[in-house]
């Protein structure tokens, strides 16, 4: 809704009896935003396009019949024209089902965890007058370092069956460390494993501020259809998604997937 493109792909293969290998990308493209500088405060010298990328590796495994756990290594790259910052980071969580028909499930995941980080590259020089000396040399200042965005992740979910037809709510609490914590319900109706559809809501702890500091406003929906290939289980996959906002006109995300 504010000019602000998200691209990601995904892939995973079986690894043995219980693993499973993954790779994703992420792209993260800010569009165009005014060029300023101390001098042009309000712009008029051109336009910047920021960007982001994240490369993931990851690998889960089947511990138990009831236990499950991964892993997800990450290579995070931010750049806005001459300006640059790279990170290493991992995901981690574990997964426990129960229940006669694994109805029953809970998590817990942390993420982006790693180093303190800081910007690199020519944007940091700077032109100043020698004090006493009526000339002007470079600077090179130097760039704060800054903490990754860690957040940890509670939830769980009850499936009900009936026949070919599930139905699932679900709920889940985040911590983060520099937003306001987040509480998640959400409910999913799902036929034959084909057609799904759900809705979701996101509650901000505002316990500590009177006042909305996201610009997501609570409400999130969504649709699958995942059409059989033949006989040999192969499906094919399109999800759509909406998250309300308020500024912008709301976030809207398509999924295609393969499912092998």
């Amino acid at each position: 809704g504010g000019g602000i493109n998200i691209s990601a792909a995904g892939f995973n293969q079986k690894v043995g009896s219980n693993g499973v290998l993954g790779a994703s990308f992420v792209g993260l493209d800010y569009g165009e935003w005014e060029r300023t500088t101390v001098d042009n405060p309000d712009g008029g010298i051109g336009t910047i396009n920021p960007s982001a990328v994240t490369i993931g590796i990851s690998y889960a495994q089947k511990f138990t019949e009831s236990i499950y756990g991964g892993v997800n290594i990450k290579l995070f790259s931010q750049a806005s024209d001459n300006l640059s910052v790279n990170a290493l980071c991992f995901d981690a969580g574990v997964q426990y089902i129960t229940g006669k028909d694994k109805q029953l499930k809970f998590g817990i995941t942390l993420k982006n965890v790693g180093p303190s980080v800081s910007y690199s590259g020519n944007g940091k020089g700077v032109n100043l007058t020698v004090p006493q000396g009526g000339y002007v040399q470079a600077y090179d200042e130097r760039s704060a370092t800054f903490e990754l965005p860690t957040n940890l992740s509670l939830g769980g979910s009850y499936d009900f069956i009936f026949d070919s037809q599930v139905l699932t709510f679900a709920a889940a609490f985040q911590s983060n460390s520099f937003e306001k914590d987040q509480y998640i319900v959400g409910a999913q109706y799902m036929v034959k494993e084909i057609v799904g559809v759900r809705v979701g809501y996101t509650i901000q702890d505002n316990r500590v501020y009177e006042q909305r500091t996201s610009v997501f406003t609570g409400l999130s929906a969504g649709a699958t259809l995942a059409v059989p290939l033949g006989d040999s289980g192969t499906k094919f996959g399109l999800d759509y998604s909406y998250r309300a906002t308020n500024p912008f006109n709301g976030v809207h995300s398509i999924g295609i997937q393969f499912m092998l």
